[in-house]
C-alpha cells in the first residue's frame, strides 16, 4: 500500500485533481501541477483500489525499504510483490510534452481506456480510469473490496501487524 511509505517532509504535498488523456500509444499527459512534485525518475504501480499510483521516487524507495525488512520467504511480502512490484514501472522520465508511457499491463489492471482522472492524494497521484472513478465514488467502502482486503491481509503480515 503506497500511502503506508511515510513521505519526506521536504517535498510538497500532492494535492487536487485533474482530467486528462492516455492516447493511442499510450502515452498519459502527467497534469502540469504534478510533474515536478514527481520528479525524474518516479514510479507508477498497481494501486489496491484498482486504480494507479504515480510515485515520487523517494516515496518509491521508502516503499522499497519497508519491503527489504520483512522476510524474503514470507508468503505475505511474495504476495504483496508480486501485486505491486508486477507490473511497475519505475525510473520514468517525462518528455517535453509531460507524457510517460503507460505499458499495456498497467492500463489493463487499471481498465484506462482514454479518458483519465488524476488525483492528487499527498505522496501520491492516483490514475483512474473515468468510468471507474465514478463508480468508486459512488461507493467507496465496497468497490474492488476482495482486492483491497487481500492487498491489506498481505501487507500487515508482510509488516508483523
Amino acid at each position: 500500500m503506497a500511502e503506508s511509505a511515510e513521505p519526506s517532509s521536504k517535498l510538497p504535498p500532492l494535492v487536487g485533481s485533474e482530467d486528462t488523456t492516455v492516447d493511442s500509444k499510450g502515452r498519459l499527459v502527467i497534469a502540469k501541477k504534478f510533474r515536478t512534485r514527481l520528479g525524474e525518475g518516479f514510479a507508477i504501480c498497481a494501486g489496491e483500489f484498482g486504480c494507479l499510483f504515480a510515485i515520487p521516487n523517494e516515496t518509491w524507495q521508502q516503499m522499497q525499504e519497508v519491503i527489504d525488512r520483512a522476510d524474503p520467504m514470507s508468503e505475505a511480502r511474495r504476495t504483496y510483490t508480486r501485486f505491486v512490484f508486477g507490473i511497475a514501472a519505475d525510473n520514468l522520465k517525462m518528455d517535453d510534452g509531460g507524457r510517460v508511457i503507460l505499458t499495456e499491463d498497467l492500463r489493463e489492471f487499471a481498465m484506462i481506456d482514454k479518458e483519465v482522472k488524476m488525483i492528487g492524494a499527498y505522496d501520491r497521484v492516483e490514475i483512474w480510469d473515468v468510468a471507474e472513478f465514478k463508480k468508486f465514488k459512488a461507493s467507496p467502502e465496497t468497490y474492488n473490496i476482495a482486492q483491497r482486503e487481500a492487498i491489506k491481509k498481505a501487507y500487515d503480515e508482510m509488516k508483523g501487524k
